[in-house]
């Protein structure tokens, strides 16, 4: 079952579907941005900002799954280190 998605928010339906369908996929398959980004063939900063600025304005409630995630690989799970985020969920 998909989560709800805030439509009514100021982007357009394709980035708002592309945005959560991005979210959906790092969390299903525990991914980083940088194979995202592959798989969406967008670039990394895409889905940083996508990840970033535009989900939690879409749908809190996966954003706060996905900054997890995200701290979960700086942190060093994979070996990765994504700059901009952190486990508080604010900038």
């Amino acid at each position: 079952m998909r989560a709800k998605v805030n439509i009514k928010s100021n982007f357009s339906k394709t980035i708002v579907e592309r945005v959560f369908d991005e979210s959906e996929f790092m969390l299903r398959n525990n991914e980083i941005l940088k194979t995202t980004a592959l798989k969406f063939k967008v670039s990394i900063t895409t889905i940083w900002v996508d990840m970033r600025k535009r989900l939690p304005l879409i749908n809190p409630e996966q954003y706060k799954k996905i900054n997890g995630l995200i701290y979960s690989h700086k942190k060093g799970q994979k070996g990765y280190c994504i700059s901009g985020f952190n486990n508080k969920g604010d900038d």
